[in-house]
């Protein structure tokens, strides 16, 4: 099996960099069209799927940045592992900070993408009625 090539790799960080409304269907050149994608609110197979999810964190939630800090290569030649930080929001942004999972197969298209990130410290304590449970467990633990 070929490795993923760095080019592969930096095309996809560029396509999720820039990723806007216009531009979610373009994943169409760097996926394999069964693509299984994960975070921790979904789990979808397929380009359409895959496609729903990047157009509801778009115009729902308002993703507005993706910047990745690093990247590294496993010892497979087909796993990619990036270091990502996330803008959300309009009124009062939150920065989401996770790490992605990316699996190319033999050419050098993504198969999966696996997305992992503290929804708990990151969002849900942000929430004003759950921000003072949060407190309160960060205090105790």
């Amino acid at each position: 099996m070929k490795d993923v090539t760095q080019r592969a790799v930096e095309d996809y960080i560029r396509y999720w960099e820039t990723l806007n409304v216009r531009s979610v269907r373009l994943v169409e050149k760097l996926a394999a069209s069964g693509i299984s994608y994960t975070d921790p609110f979904h789990d979808v197979r397929g380009e359409d799927a895959f496609e729903a999810v990047l157009r509801r964190y778009l115009e729902g939630v308002r993703l507005r940045n993706i910047k990745v800090i690093n990247y590294g290569f496993s010892n497979d030649g087909r796993t990619v592992f990036l270091r990502w930080e996330a803008v959300i929001g309009n009124e009062d942004p939150i920065t989401l900070s996770g790490m992605s999972e990316v699996v190319y197969d033999h050419n050098a298209l993504v198969v999966g993408h696996y997305n992992f990130w503290d929804t708990g410290s990151q969002i849900m304590a942000g929430a004003p009625i759950l921000k003072h449970g949060f407190n309160w467990l960060r205090r105790h633990f």
